[in-house]
């Protein structure tokens, strides 16, 4: 919907509202008749989205020490320390969950949050402070992903692919960054495990994998061939496989055989593309006549 389409009907149950009563003026509060006072009989009612920025406050915590006045053998007893995040430092969890769901979700980079922090409440945190706060909470997450490998790895089906991502290194010349790769390990509608390296070669796939022998979904990049060879089997990409074709089109508009691909290729692509607008679950997608549809399309691919 744009802008001018929503409605109050479209609020979440999560928006919390609040009242704002506009009085009437004095010169309104009097009977322009009789000169009685007039007496309030409802209210024109109208809503609208509102905002109220984030506020930075200290928070003092006062742990609770108690001892026995009467005897004073039983020494003092001291309230527990609540869990932290970052042991001993000067931000509370709060402050750092928030740095690091505005970098990862909302992709905002640290030296931004630093400028904004400094702008809108006059603190000066640093980056390498920052940096220290993700590392933490990396580490205390170390648990659930180790945790997401093991679904992932015991899902019989894995689908992976590698992304760059540039990073610093203290190695290379200033002003200049590393191409390194986040490699992405995960079932269809399921678990993902990223893992980070510094480059491009296949030991990542074989490390992640070791062991596996369900069904392993890659591009054709050479890096998983020899990962491949243990897998119960090596499935391919449509997608990537089409562009070839695609790309054979174009270099001969009268390449009757891969325009022929792509035409049926189109068709499979069709149909998934009707089962995700009709939010088919991956279950459903194995039921009439959608599996039959897609079955028919790729035997007739491979007959070709």
């Amino acid at each position: 919907k744009t802008a001018y389409e929503i409605s109050t009907r479209d609020w979440s149950s999560d928006v919390c509202s609040s009242d704002l009563v506009i009085a009437c003026p004095p010169a309104q509060c009097t009977c322009g008749k009789c000169g009685s006072e007039t007496a309030v009989i409802g209210y024109e009612e109208s809503e609208r989205l509102d905002v109220e920025p984030a506020k930075f406050f200290v928070t003092v915590t006062r742990r609770e020490k108690r001892a026995c006045r009467n005897c004073k053998q039983g020494g003092v007893a001291t309230a527990p320390v609540t869990p932290e995040i970052v042991e001993k430092g000067l931000a509370s969890n709060r402050v750092v969950i928030n740095a690091v769901v505005s970098k990862y979700c909302d992709h905002l980079p640290l030296y931004r949050q630093c400028a904004m922090l400094a702008r809108d409440a006059g603190v000066e945190i640093s980056r390498v402070t920052m940096d220290g706060w993700v590392m933490r909470v990396g580490y205390l997450l170390t648990a659930i992903v180790m945790a997401m490998r093991k679904e992932v790895l015991g899902g019989g089906y894995i689908q992976a692919d590698e992304t760059t991502v540039m990073v610093q290194r203290p190695e290379e010349r200033k002003g200049r960054n590393h191409q390194a790769y986040l490699w992405q390990f995960g079932n269809p509608r399921g678990s993902v495990v990223f893992e980070f390296r510094l480059g491009r070669g296949g030991a990542a796939a074989d490390s992640f994998l070791a062991g596996y022998k369900g069904i392993l979904q890659t591009d054709g990049y050479a890096g998983y061939d020899n990962t491949a060879k243990g897998v119960g089997v090596h499935a391919g990409c449509w997608a990537h496989l089409r562009r070839y074709f695609v790309d054979a089109v174009k270099v001969n508009k009268l390449d009757a055989v891969a325009a022929e691909f792509v035409a049926e290729m189109d068709k499979l692509f069709a149909v998934d593309r009707e089962a995700a607008e009709a939010k088919l679950t991956a279950a459903d997608r194995y039921l009439e006549p959608v599996h039959k549809s897609c079955e028919a399309d790729a035997y007739e691919l491979g007959c070709s």
